[in-house]
């Protein structure tokens, strides 16, 4: 019975004769990646030579990994960046648009604060500024507040961002200015003979012949052997050969009339003064005095008129003995 069976079956098909591919070649395998160097030879050529593991010949070009770069234009031009960021800043012409230190977004020795600006090099205070701000480490447009010295005075010093440094008159010393007091410019410096008669009370606490400007614009007081006392404008002695003399003297005669005067005037002014608080004190209480009568009238209402006098007959006629009243009243029957 089975082989009966098999006998009355079909024969078996031919998959691989019957399709119709069946004597096509294989589909070709996909191409790998180029190199950088053969399929970007324009990048290629500021491929870092040593940063990098691999050189660019056995990098793909489709890279995504950040790869060091180098500028021609700077011996540390260096700096690191996919293929595909550089691509997109305009790197395939050969040039090098997105290089950091070319854009002045990181210091080199092209664009260091030194070799920009070698005045405030300089100028470069030695040991206020903290290690890492350096004129080889900061650039030129940095916010960095630094400390400056000035060689006309040991103390001479002053704070200013970098970025206001480099403009015009931004290294300006203030001392020098005469906008900050210094050993060079103070009044003990400068005019000693004038700093000898300095008023010890009068000038207020804190002040003193080396923190005052010889010519800051101020007032001071002086005081000299005579027990005179006056107040001067430093900008119109110190410049003036000589001490600055005293006011002439008043004669005491004079200071008491004048001592007079002022008590009158005083007494003046008391007087005065006493009178119109009374006045007003007057004005009060006769106000006062009229509101209380319009509110008695108001009170009263329509009897204002004529009350007071039927409260006179109702009083005159309480006082009239009851039989002359009615003897009155008899006589009026």
């Amino acid at each position: 019975m089975s082989s009966g069976s098999s006998e009355n079956l079909p024969p078996a098909l031919d998959i691989t004769s019957s399709s119709p591919n069946a004597n096509l070649p294989p589909p070709p395998a996909p191409k790998a990646p180029s190199s950088l160097k053969k399929a970007l030879p324009s990048l290629a050529s500021s491929y870092h030579p040593t940063l990098n593991t691999r050189n660019s010949s056995s990098v793909s070009s489709a890279s995504q990994l950040p790869l060091w770069w180098k500028c021609r234009r700077g011996p540390d031009h260096e700096w690191r960046s996919t293929i595909s960021a550089r691509l997109a800043a305009g790197a395939s012409s050969g040039t090098n648009p997105d290089c950091p230190c070319c854009l002045n977004l990181k210091v080199s020795q092209t664009n260091s604060l030194r070799v920009r600006h070698p005045n405030l090099a300089a100028a470069w205070h030695p040991t206020r500024n903290p290690p890492k701000w350096t004129p080889d480490t900061l650039l030129p447009s940095s916010r960095a507040l630094v400390w400056f010295i000035c060689p006309h005075g040991p103390d001479h010093e002053w704070r200013v961002p970098v970025s206001k440094a480099v403009l015009p008159g931004g290294l300006d010393c203030p001392c020098c200015g005469e906008r900050k007091v210094s050993v060079t410019n103070n009044l003990h410096s400068v005019r000693p003979d004038i700093a000898a008669l300095w008023h010890p009370t009068l000038n207020g606490a804190g002040k003193n012949p080396e923190t005052v400007l010889a010519r800051g614009g101020g007032s001071v007081w002086l005081k000299n052997v005579d027990v005179d006392e006056w107040e001067v404008a430093l900008i119109d002695v110190v410049d003036v050969e000589g001490l600055p003399p005293p006011p002439p003297r008043v004669p005491l005669g004079e200071v008491v009339e004048a001592l007079e005067d002022v008590l009158e005037d005083l007494e003046n002014r008391e007087a005065a003064e006493r009178r119109r608080r009374e006045a007003a004190e007057a004005a009060r209480t006769e106000q006062q005095r009229r509101q209380i009568e319009a509110e008695e009238e108001a009170a009263l209402g329509p009897q204002k008129n004529g009350g007071w006098k039927r409260r006179f007959s109702d009083k005159v006629l309480s006082l009239v003995p009851k039989w002359g009243r009615s003897r009155g009243g008899e006589g009026a029957q």
